[in-house]
Formats: structure tokens, C-alpha cells, sequence
């Protein structure tokens, strides 16, 4: 009976370690998946920021240009108005 009981044993725990080595596997993926989009969001948030910047500099460029008057002024100052908002 100890004999068997043994071999018992042994057998319950390999099905553990086997569990937890296809669990550590599975966290390791998660955490590689993680990481990817970690980077992607990273990524983006420096797209954001170059936009932010370019739009930024944009409405630098606009507001230091002389104003002239005319039919075109008021579509300039609309069109600027749907940017900026």
C-alpha cells in the first residue's frame, strides 16, 4: 500500500508541475502581449504629441501672418476656427 501510495504521489505531483509550467507559460504570453501593446500605446501617444506640436506651430504660423481683407480673409478665419476647435 506505501508503494502505491508513493507512485500516487509522484503522479499528482507531475500533474502540478506539468500545470504550473503550462501556467507560467501562459504568463509569459500575456506579459509579451502586454508589452506589445504597451509599445503600441506608446507610440501613439508620441503621434498625439507630434500632432499637438505640428497644430500648435500651425496656428503659431497663422496668427503671426498679416491679415488682409477681402472675400478670402472671412473663409481664412472660418477655416481657422474649425481647426482650432
Amino acid at each position: 500500500m506505501s508503494k502505491q501510495n508513493e507512485v500516487s504521489y509522484c503522479e499528482n505531483l507531475q500533474k502540478e508541475v506539468e500545470e504550473l509550467r503550462s501556467r507560467c507559460e501562459n504568463f509569459k504570453e500575456e506579459q509579451n502581449s502586454f508589452h506589445d501593446l504597451a509599445d503600441k500605446m506608446m507610440e501613439k501617444d508620441k503621434e498625439i504629441s507630434r500632432l499637438l506640436d505640428d497644430k500648435k506651430n500651425l496656428h503659431q504660423l497663422l496668427d503671426s501672418r498679416p491679415q488682409f481683407q477681402g472675400q478670402r480673409f472671412y473663409f481664412f478665419k472660418f477655416y481657422v476656427s474649425i481647426i482650432r476647435s
